[in-house]
């Protein structure tokens, strides 16, 4: 059997070179002279609407139902000071037309914390601040789920051997830190959406788990999270899967209950981890049924509960602005391990 791993991974990488050079010859050829960029509404009018719509068999931005090419200028701002380049950037972008910018609000309140009153001055500022760039500017505004708690998370992630990585990482499966932050965000985003600067956003880019993009915490470092709020989850759902502990051990070719169904263990020659300890060996990327039923059971159910997590934030987002914001997040990595 030939390894189409490596192949997959090269093709991933030429795409997303190509995906930036047709993105840069796209914004030299729309922008590169002044006296060509089309007077759009929402520079003076704001943002009444946005969203992401076919037309023409194309996705096409739309804002105020105007299409506009889909080109924001993001500062990551990776240094001890994270808005020392930002102004002389977004002036040189909005000097070629660009004022639709990626802005990321890195803190804000906390729901139900020490009955504490909700205080968004700090997050009115940081926006205005980049308003004080560029005075027509509309923003995606980038938050964070997991990095807004500053105590150690309830259920935080854990490795295999019982070890906690990060201690405010917390699990995919903690309901209880979820519903805490669509609480907290919700609030969030109801003053925002109440406020003057409301006409200023284009909608909300959520980021969770590793790096931000949604896909498990350190999955191929470490493996899965064996931490009680995710092995509960994993008996629960295989519940609803088989609906009886004979039908589970069919399954699984062993005896085994719902009330016993460990996370599988981790191998460093399979996946998820796919490290290969020689050059060369080769590295078993197929799981053998039904001796290797739990690695097949628990990755459909950590794609269920990720997505399931994303779908609930687009819910709130979307009912919380009258569905009249874009709400956007990373994922796509169906070729991304080993």
């Amino acid at each position: 059997m030939k390894d189409f791993s490596r192949y997959s991974r090269h093709a991933a990488n030429n795409f997303s070179r190509f995906a930036l050079t047709i993105c840069t010859l796209t914004m030299v050829a729309s922008f590169g002279a002044a006296q060509s960029i089309p007077t759009y509404d929402f520079v003076t009018h704001g943002v009444q609407s946005a969203k992401v719509a076919m037309r023409g068999g194309v996705p096409t931005l739309l804002i105020n139902e105007e299409p506009v090419p889909p080109l924001l200028f993001l500062y990551q701002g990776l240094r001890a000071d994270p808005t020392l380049y930002w102004g002389s950037q977004v002036q040189a972008a909005a000097s070629h037309g660009i004022h639709m910018d990626i802005i990321y609000v890195t803190s804000y309140p906390w729901d139900h914390r020490d009955n504490a009153a909700l205080d968004y001055s700090a997050v009115d500022k940081r926006i205005q601040m980049y308003l004080q760039a560029d005075p027509q500017a509309v923003f995606l505004i980038q938050l964070d789920v997991t990095g807004i708690n500053d105590r150690p998370a309830i259920d935080p992630v854990t490795l295999q051997n019982g070890a906690i990585p990060n201690p405010y990482r917390p699990s995919i499966a903690s309901d209880l830190f979820y519903q805490g932050w669509l609480s907290s965000a919700q609030k969030l985003v109801q003053h925002l959406e109440g406020s003057p600067l409301a006409s200023r956003i284009l909608g909300y880019k959520i980021n969770g788990e590793n790096t931000g993009e949604w896909f498990p915490f350190e999955y191929r470092a470490n493996g899965p999270d064996y931490s009680a709020a995710n092995r509960d989850a994993f008996r629960k759902w295989l519940r609803n899967r088989y609906g009886s502990d004979t039908q589970l051990g069919l399954a699984w070719g062993r005896s085994v209950t719902f009330n016993t169904a460990p996370i599988p263990p981790i191998d460093a020659r399979r996946l998820p981890l796919g490290s290969i300890p020689v050059v060369g060996e080769p590295l078993i990327a197929f799981y053998q049924t039904p001796v290797e039923q739990d690695w097949i059971d628990y990755s459909q159910y950590i794609s269920d509960i990720m997505s399931q997590r994303i779908l609930d934030i687009a819910q709130m987002l979307k009912t919380t602005t009258q569905n009249k914001k874009i709400v956007s997040f990373y994922y796509g990595y169906t070729v991304d391990l080993s």
